[in-house]
């Protein structure tokens, strides 16, 4: 890690809940520890909302559950199940091995099994655990068996928009702006009063879907398909990535896009709220937006998930650049989704 002042920063914070998130992405970018990260964000927040174990409630009666698999990933569905409104019957390990910390109610795999047939009990099994056991498994009806990609999602809160108030006629930079979503719930957030919306988006696989949405805000929104940065010019981009909300600038992508910084495009124009979320280029969006952030102060809203030390050199950027006051809220059971809050 690198060398920052964290007391310093951690000091600059305005309440405990984003002391709670400073401490979780701290710990994240020294040990990233899925389990480590949630044993300490679940302090920050209210409940997750875990839509999968709610839908196996709803539609097949399952409250009581069976984690199975090792690792960092057991560890946390053991918290994960703990927290939630159903009951946690234990961890099978199944049959692999594994080290270090370990779930504290290790379940043996013939009374995991047994309990499994029993009625309104479901077993929560991540793809590589699946496919590993599935000789195991295929004695557990299939309707109880609820398996995840890489591990259960949870969400909280209302990203971007549950921190600050409207005031006034607001004029958003919507950075990252994908299909328009963010920019209809900004619309939503201030209850449609808002001078314009400055949308960023180079991905050209999304700036279609962005145009047919974008109608419903008429003149009042602008599309730049530019990839904000630092510099003015070109850049290369991964347009497809793992999934659209995953393409980014990357030196080694095939797709090139034009590049320009906030100042470029903004300077003299009314801002008075700016969402960054571009996929660890933030940083150099800031720098980009100095002329910006300096003379208008806009609220800001910046994602710092993307990269271990994205928030602390972002509350060190803005903190010299514009002396900005911070929070941080997070809205997400895993290390995804934390968004620092400057104003």
């Amino acid at each position: 890690m690198s060398t920052f002042d964290y007391p310093c920063l951690r000091s600059l914070l305005v309440d405990e809940e984003s002391r709670v998130c400073f401490d979780a992405r701290k710990a994240f970018a020294e040990v990233p520890s899925l389990a480590l990260f949630y044993k300490i964000i679940r302090r920050s927040c209210g409940k997750y909302r875990f839509r999968d174990l709610e839908g196996f409630l709803c539609d097949k009666g399952v409250s009581s559950w069976i984690g199975w698999g090792s690792g960092d990933t057991a560890l946390y569905h053991e918290l994960v199940l703990t927290d939630s409104k159903y009951d946690y019957l234990g961890t099978c390990i199944g049959s692999s091995s594994t080290s270090g910390d370990r779930p504290t109610c290790i379940l043996e795999v013939s009374k995991a099994l047994d309990l499994a047939k029993s009625p309104g009990c479901g077993v929560l099994v991540n793809e590589e655990a699946f496919e590993r056991d599935k000789k195991l498994l295929s004695v557990v009806p299939a309707e109880k068996l609820l398996i995840v990609k890489d591990h259960l999602v949870g969400r909280c809160g209302w990203q971007y928009f549950d921190y600050f108030q409207p005031d006034g006629t607001e004029y958003f930079v919507d950075a990252g702006c994908l299909d328009g979503g963010t920019s209809a719930a900004f619309a939503s957030w201030c209850k449609g009063n808002y001078g314009h919306i400055y949308a960023f988006e180079p991905n050209p696989l999304s700036t279609e879907a962005y145009r047919k949405g974008m109608s419903v805000f008429g003149e009042r929104a602008t599309l730049y398909e530019y990839a904000l940065l630092d510099r003015i010019g070109f850049t290369s981009f991964d347009a497809i990535g793992r999934s659209k909300w995953d393409a980014r600038v990357d030196e080694l992508g095939s797709t090139i896009v034009p590049c320009s910084t906030l100042d470029a495009v903004l300077g003299g124009r009314p801002v008075t709220y700016v969402k960054l979320d571009i996929e660890g280029c933030e940083l150099r969006a800031l720098i980009g937006g100095r002329g910006l952030l300096a003379e208008k102060r806009p609220r800001l809203a910046v994602s710092v998930y993307h990269e271990a030390e994205d928030l602390f050199a972002a509350m060190n950027l803005l903190r010299d650049m514009a002396a900005y006051s911070f929070a941080i809220r997070h809205y997400h059971s895993d290390a995804i989704e934390t968004v620092l809050y400057a104003f």
